[in-house]
């Protein structure tokens, strides 16, 4: 019983934020992004519905989700094809022994996809090893759902996979959350950081920059602008980070930074009350952004007083 009202629960959750992002698509005038981009709700995503993404293959999809296996309850991630009607062609299963999320799939080219991910495991599909707690997983598929590479990446402490994004010369730029350096990660700062680092088409490191400060600065998302630098969303939580201060100890972050790792303007956004990073997009002459909130302050208007809930504030 506790079962099937979690599962309604969960299915009012997801109808209430696709209703909002119609909502949002509908009213909101003169919004052109830069270009069509398939979004995962998962580690880290504001909105709370981890663990799933879709992508297009040929005339039909691709969906990734987590899913806990029948007698263990430990989550794999199992992609299925589906056709251009929802008919599924194949399904198959990712990972180890222990643990593992999906975050987002990404087309690598005509018949190769990325999947970025979360895992726990040194066995099974995860030969690449295990760091030390939670590990960043990438691994490439193609059509037939056959594992071309995978290869994990991160310290020895839990790393957050956030997003990947495909640049113009095929590599690819990653973003999670650290909260210490060894292993792939040359620095840390603070109690965590955001940690971004590039891979050529092999999945091997071309170049990584760490950023944040002493407290806690987390990405929430991030796209790579008409530029071809990096402008990420996420939360301040704590210190004073490149000219950005929360005004109580906690606001939103939306900052450009260029491909060598340069931060070129970083602000701070938020009310009063402790705020939470969420999704950021282009538009033609700026960028619009997502966040939770739960107050009114000095950039939040028409809060609804609400003392249980957080707000979408945009």
């Amino acid at each position: 019983m506790k079962n099937n009202t979690a599962r309604r629960k969960g299915r009012s959750e997801i109808l209430i934020y696709i209703a909002i992002i119609f909502y949002l698509a509908l009213n909101i005038p003169k919004i052109n992004a830069q270009q069509p981009v398939v979004r995962s709700m998962g580690c880290h995503m504001p909105l709370g519905v981890s663990g799933t993404s879709i992508g297009t293959c040929g005339d039909g999809y691709l969906l990734a989700r987590s899913a806990k296996r029948i007698y263990s309850g430990i989550p794999d991630i199992v992609i299925s094809r589906v056709d251009s009607m929802g008919n599924e062609i194949w399904q198959k299963t990712y990972g180890g022994t222990q643990k593992e999320t999906v975050v987002q799939i990404e087309q690598q080219s005509n018949d190769r996809y990325y999947v970025l991910g979360a895992t726990e495991s040194a066995d099974g599909q995860v030969q690449s090893g295990n760091k030390g707690g939670i590990d960043i997983w990438l691994f490439v598929i193609d059509t037939t759902g056959s594992l071309l590479w995978e290869k994990t990446y991160g310290t020895a402490g839990n790393d957050y996979p956030v997003r990947m994004a495909k640049l113009s010369d095929g590599s690819l730029m990653v973003c999670a959350n650290i909260n210490q350096q060894g292993g792939d990660v040359d620095t840390a700062y603070g109690r965590e950081d955001m940690w971004f680092f590039r891979v050529d088409t092999l999945g091997n490191i071309l170049w990584q920059k760490t950023l944040g400060a002493e407290g806690d600065n987390e990405c929430t998302d991030f796209i790579i602008n008409d530029k071809g630098h990096i402008v990420l969303t996420g939360t301040n939580v704590g210190d004073y980070f490149s000219g950005c201060y929360a005004p109580q100890n906690q606001s939103i972050m939306l900052m450009e930074v260029d491909l060598e790792g340069k931060i070129l303007w970083n602000r701070c956004y938020g009310s009063w009350s402790p705020d939470y990073g969420g999704v950021v997009t282009q538009c033609q002459d700026g960028y619009v952004f997502a966040a939770r909130v739960y107050g009114d302050g000095e950039y939040v208007e028409g809060y609804h007083h609400n003392p249980n809930t957080s707000q979408l504030y945009s």
